[in-house]
């Protein structure tokens, strides 16, 4: 037998094996999706004409990214990739429609709604979605307003603070409930003529048998049977939707930035954390975590070492100042804003203090046993008393009342140790009016310079308390 046919048979075989695998690894890629003619019925142009008018006009209205050739690309080519994110953005109003109707549901009766309208608020790539979302979970937090319990908590004790909070949790609930009518009508308006017809026609047609029925229910006797209400005693706030909408709202990334860039979305979501305030949740036991110890350290010059377990001085004024603890590394911020710094870190008070001065202290800088203020981490305090901004260098430090503080050239730290108490922010830069008010201390994120001072306020509402009566909140 000759060997010519054997050599052919081989060679077709190893073409055809080439093609299987080739052909499987191009189903491996993902697409984009493909492109569906619209299946229209011919009109009357189209018989008069000869030519498929409806189809054209049909075609007209679809986005050039969602034909070919870019319908149907590979994911990893960029007519793929621009095809795949555009038939998104399209879907975007019926994602919208789906969120305020899953706000409609009860969160009890279905949790897989409020699940879903979690995971829509957090991975969903479009910024108004990611808005229904939470203002659907808005809705669904809202429905528990009415319980006897809540509105006993949010009463509270009658304190001007207590009702402050309720006046916001009143305000909260009432745009909640706005943004859902706004919705319902937004549903019922016509996008174009045609659908205005096709909405107002068969209204029209049937409006007698609706008034018809309406009269025949006023007729009946007996009382209008309560919607049910799954969740009026317990509420939807549970640990999961508490979870979600606080990292929406306050959760930074590795970069000091909000993982959610929408200010409105993070409003949101901090106005749903405040209608879940209102209903008792159980507190979860937190587990203590030991401070770590305070290393001996000889300040330069007059003065005695630290020693573990005695924390900053007390400074003369209308009241005393309590030990500042050691606070963990809290995160980086590399774009801050002027008037608006780092998150504010809330401090345990609790140990003695000591009357002697606490002077600079120059060595290893060390932010576990001297952590920087968080708002002040990248800035030269000096050049910010001289009313201007400077970044600060990492390796030009001093350390002054267990704070450290970095410095943008060596003659600002030498101005620095000269009068500390001139730069440093006042009250070790917690904020004076949490700590007269309610006897917290709480690291401020708000510069302000009073009376050539700095102090360090939490938001902008305690530096107008502050500017009310100076007298109280300001040492001497």
């Amino acid at each position: 037998m000759s060997r010519r046919p054997i050599r052919f048979i081989a060679g077709v075989a190893a073409w055809a094996a080439l093609a299987v695998t080739a052909s499987a690894q191009e189903e491996l890629v993902p697409t984009a999706p493909p492109f569906n003619p619209p299946q229209l019925t011919p009109s009357l142009l189209d018989f008069l004409t000869g030519q498929p008018i409806a189809t054209q006009c049909k075609l007209a209205k679809t986005p050039l990214l969602l034909q070919p050739p870019f319908a149907g690309a590979p994911i990893d080519t960029p007519k793929g990739l621009a095809a795949d994110i555009k038939a998104k953005e399209v879907d975007v109003p019926n994602r919208i429609a789906a969120a305020q109707y899953l706000g409609t549901l009860d969160c009890v009766a279905f949790p897989e709604a409020r699940k879903m309208l979690i995971a829509m608020a957090m991975e969903d790539p479009f910024e108004p979605v990611r808005y229904e979302a939470v203002m659907a979970i808005r809705i669904m937090l809202a429905r528990g307003m009415d319980n006897p319990r809540s509105a006993a908590h949010v009463a509270g004790c009658g304190c001007e603070k207590c009702k402050d909070r309720e006046k916001a949790i009143k305000k909260s609930a009432k745009e909640t409930k706005k943004h859902a009518h706004h919705a319902e009508v937004m549903a019922l308006c016509p996008k174009n003529p045609c659908e205005l017809v096709h909405k107002t026609l068969p209204a029209i047609i049937h409006a007698p048998c609706v008034l018809a029925a309406k009269m025949k229910l006023r007729c009946q006797t007996g009382v209008k049977a309560e919607e049910l209400r799954y969740d009026f005693c317990k509420g939807c706030c549970d640990a999961e939707t508490l979870n979600a909408l606080s990292k929406i709202a306050n959760e930074l990334d590795e970069q000091g930035c909000p993982i959610e860039p929408s200010p409105r979305v993070r409003e949101a979501a901090a106005d749903a954390l405040l209608l879940c305030d209102c209903i008792p949740v159980p507190p979860t036991p937190m587990v203590p975590v030991p401070a770590p110890p305070i290393p001996d350290t000889k300040p330069p010059g007059e003065g005695t070492p630290l020693i573990e377990g005695e924390g900053v001085p007390e400074v003369e004024g209308e009241f005393p100042i309590p030990e500042v603890p050691t606070v963990p590394e809290t995160e980086q911020f590399d774009d801050l804003d002027p008037n608006a710094f780092a998150t504010p870190r809330l401090l345990k008070t609790g140990a003695k203090s000591r009357n002697s001065t606490v002077r600079p202290t120059a060595g290893t800088s060390n932010q576990n046993e001297a952590p920087p203020l968080a708002a002040l981490r990248d800035y030269c305090v000096v050049a910010l008393h001289d009313h201007r901004f400077a970044k600060a260098n990492s390796e030009i430090f001093s350390i002054y009342k267990s704070r450290t503080f970095f410095f943008e050239s060596e003659e600002s730290k030498i101005r620095f140790e000269e009068n500390p108490e001139v730069f440093a922010p006042v009250f070790c830069g917690m904020d004076p009016v949490c700590y007269v008010e309610s006897e917290e201390l709480r690291e401020g994120r708000v510069l302000r310079e009073h009376a050539g001072r700095f102090y360090l306020f939490t938001d902008e509402a305690n530096w107008e308390t502050f500017q009310k009566n100076p007298a109280r909140y300001s040492t001497r």
